[in-house]
């Protein structure tokens, strides 16, 4: 026997779709268990699946946003080994993260969890702006000339990043047009703290300013240009990656593209 049941909410609102779900496989645990399990019931559908995205995506977006948080921390921590600093940028960070959100919630509510979820991205980004001016901090006392100094540099980069995300609400996609909200807010919110607030909250400077030296820190400071042989190869390799790319292609299977459980896979096929 099949039976169809239709929501009268469309596939994208798992918040409302959550309750169907949630009766109807209520009745199916009543049913199997009237009969003693003898009859076995299968549910399938798109607000089904839909639901086990929502679920699955917000699980990971939290392992993200925790792991990418407990590096950032931990890096800093080693580096600059000054609880002040850590709390002034853990601080400049929230104050971002919270006037995205005090936004959204007056003027866009509600927001797509993947939005929040992308953060972890994001934070990585934003923790620039607080690093530029510690690290200026770091050589003068002088606050006044540290905003002459990283004024325009930031703000420069801060329009053309914060720019360059909100051109993602000309997608079609909520999730998209979201993201691109919350980033450009996080953003701004980030370096307003930075310019009008972080430097009154800096108190007097270390008179021993210690630091590690990071090991990757040779990196950086490798030059290629002395190294004939690799900008050989590296042009080598872009010719074959740029020959490469033209057999690229894009997955249009959306039930290889969702996430679906075991069973709801067996359920599929």
């Amino acid at each position: 026997a099949i039976v169809v049941v239709t929501s009268k909410f469309p596939v994208s609102e798992t918040s409302h779709n959550a309750r169907l779900v949630k009766q109807i496989d209520e009745a199916m645990q009543t049913v199997e268990k009237q009969f003693d399990r003898k009859v076995k019931i299968t549910d399938f559908g798109a607000s089904l699946v839909s639901q086990t995205n929502s679920h699955q995506i917000k699980k990971d977006s939290l392992w993200a946003l925790l792991l990418s948080l407990s590096f950032i921390v931990a890096l800093l921590i080693y580096y600059y080994r000054n609880l002040k600093c850590i709390l002034l940028i853990v601080c400049t960070i929230s104050f971002g993260g919270l006037f995205a959100l005090g936004y959204i919630v007056l003027f866009e509510n509600p927001i797509s969890i993947i939005a929040v979820g992308v953060a972890s991205i994001i934070i990585g980004i934003a923790i620039n702006y607080p690093i530029h001016l510690l690290s200026h901090f770091k050589r003068t006392s002088d606050k006044v000339q540290i905003i002459k100094d990283i004024v325009t540099p930031l703000l420069i980069g801060n329009i053309t990043t914060v720019g360059a995300f909100l051109s993602l609400l000309f997608i079609s996609s909520d999730a998209m047009r979201d993201l691109g909200l919350f980033a450009a807010l996080l953003l701004v919110g980030t370096i307003l703290f930075v310019l009008i607030f972080l430097p009154h909250l800096l108190g007097k400077r270390p008179e021993k300013w210690q630091e590690a030296q990071l090991s990757f820190r040779k990196v950086a400071e490798f030059h290629p240009e002395n190294h004939p042989w690799l900008l050989v190869v590296i042009l080598a390799l872009t010719v074959v990656f740029f020959i490469g790319s033209s057999r690229t292609s894009f997955e249009t299977n959306m039930h290889k593209i969702n996430y679906m459980t075991d069973k709801q896979r067996a359920a599929f096929e």
